[in-house]
């Protein structure tokens, strides 16, 4: 359960995706399943001993086909999940979208 001071701090609606629906981040030749993603940052799965750099940049691919290019930084690094926070906002009608796709493929 998220603490009161947790839920102040996240101001953005947050995309959580399903594990057949989840986009993809590339970064330094390495591929990385979004799990979540809002504006300010996303939370990746980082299977194994995988590192991550900080800071990055790199290329989140949609499952669309739409892709865009995002830099910042590992907030941290927890069993097999990284969180990240962006130097730029992601546009909210990009984050809207994928909240329509995620309702609609949930299954």
């Amino acid at each position: 359960m998220e603490s009161s001071d947790t839920r102040e701090r996240r101001s953005f609606v947050r995309v959580l995706y399903g594990p057949a629906q989840r986009p993809r981040l590339a970064v330094g030749g390495l591929d990385f399943e979004i799990a979540d993603i809002n504006q300010s940052g996303l939370r990746l799965h980082s299977p194994g001993s995988m590192t991550f750099p900080s800071p990055f940049l790199g290329t989140v691919a949609f499952c669309d086909g739409q892709t865009i290019e995002i830099q910042g930084r590992v907030e941290w690094h927890q069993n097999e999940q990284i969180g990240l926070s962006l130097d730029r906002l992601i546009p909210e009608r990009i984050i809207e979208k994928e909240q329509r796709y995620a309702i609609l493929t949930q299954g």
